[in-house]
């Protein structure tokens, strides 16, 4: 049997969808798995040893590039898969699967979208689940697969990356600090974020700070440095390839809900994530080495990019809350043999 999983959303989402696609191989241990994401998703996933071929759609913001688009799926036609399955029911993910022509062809029921999408699928599964990483896993279900042995979702960063993320941290045990997120609301304040890097120094333990590669991220690290002088940060960098490599090297990582996060959790890095609206339930990694810190409540909209409210979303996450997380899983991870994270 010959199955194509499809997921066209943000890297973190790509990433939590690693137990549905551990689900099927455990169901179906004989059969060849592919998976179809965005080109700058296939990092993530084309070190997993149990995954036969990642394949990269090329898009530019707000267009596919037909010109490329095309031959990718006369190659994927060629393929002859016996099934496929789309996790988020998009539009572009509806067209493909349909084109791709494969006899069984599940995709999620979503309420927007052409008209004809639902044609486009032999079958639409409803999403049952409020939580990211089992919404997955029902689709699946759908086929009869039942839950896998883990739900840790498992990355593997590129081996031969190893040598440029020990001189991007050359310290062992570094604690990675990301303070960029998608959304502005979601991060937290730099002088905050300044408080831990002068704890950690008077600690002994090595911290570095990072965010994305894009141009409000870096200016908001930029404005960071500005702010301490003393901070080390990392030079910016495009290639995930190589921000996976320095998150497997890292000893722990801090950072708000986002993509690195999951990253970080997936490569088997002790994390503490900061939480606010969404809550863990939703969207935190279901296993792996996660610390999640929830912020007070807040009434700002989920999807707003800016919080409104006179209690910002991680205003609950205090200088001193986060820092005797730090403190506690460093010890514990460093001094003991397995640490012992926890939901606060």
């Amino acid at each position: 049997m010959k199955i194509l999983a499809i997921k066209f959303k943000q890297l973190g989402d790509v990433a939590i969808m690693v137990p549905a696609l551990r689900a099927m191989r455990e169901n179906w241990p004989d059969a060849e798995i592919h998976v179809l994401v965005e080109e700058s998703a296939v990092p993530l996933l084309q070190h997993l040893p149990w995954i036969q071929k990642v394949w990269g759609l090329p898009r530019a913001r707000g267009h596919m590039r037909l010109k490329k688009t095309l031959p990718l799926i006369s190659q994927l036609r060629k393929e002859r898969y016996d099934r496929t399955i789309d996790f988020v029911g998009n539009d572009r993910g509806a067209i493909i699967s349909a084109l791709i022509g494969a006899r069984e062809r599940i995709g999620l029921h979503a309420p927007k979208g052409f008209f004809g999408r639902r044609f486009c699928y032999s079958e639409v599964v409803e999403e049952r689940t409020l939580n990211l990483v089992k919404a997955d896993l029902y689709s699946v279900e759908h086929w009869g697969v039942p839950f896998p042995s883990s739900l840790h979702h498992e990355l593997h960063a590129d081996p031969d990356l190893k040598p440029f993320a020990e001189a991007r941290l050359p310290l062992p045990n570094t604690i990675l600090c990301h303070l960029s997120a998608s959304m502005p609301k979601r991060e937290w304040p730099i002088g905050w974020w300044a408080e831990i890097a002068k704890r950690c120094r008077l600690a002994g333990m090595p911290i570095v700070f990072s965010a994305g590669p894009g141009e409000r991220d870096q200016s908001l690290l930029a404005d960071f440095k500005a702010f301490s002088l003393e901070v080390d940060c990392l030079p910016q960098t495009n290639d995930l390839a190589e921000f996976l490599a320095i998150l497997a090297r890292a000893g722990m990582f801090v950072g708000s809900d986002s993509g690195p996060l999951h990253f970080a959790v997936g490569l088997g890095t002790p994390s503490i994530g900061m939480y606010g609206p969404m809550l863990p339930d939703r969207v935190a990694p279901l296993a792996g080495p996660l610390s999640a810190l929830v912020g007070g409540p807040c009434d700002c909209d989920c999807h707003a990019r800016v919080c409104a409210s006179s209690a910002p979303c991680l205003a609950g996450v205090s200088i001193d809350r986060l820092w005797k997380e730090i403190e506690s899983i460093y010890k514990q991870t460093y001094q003991h043999p397995s640490p012992k994270c926890s939901t606060n």
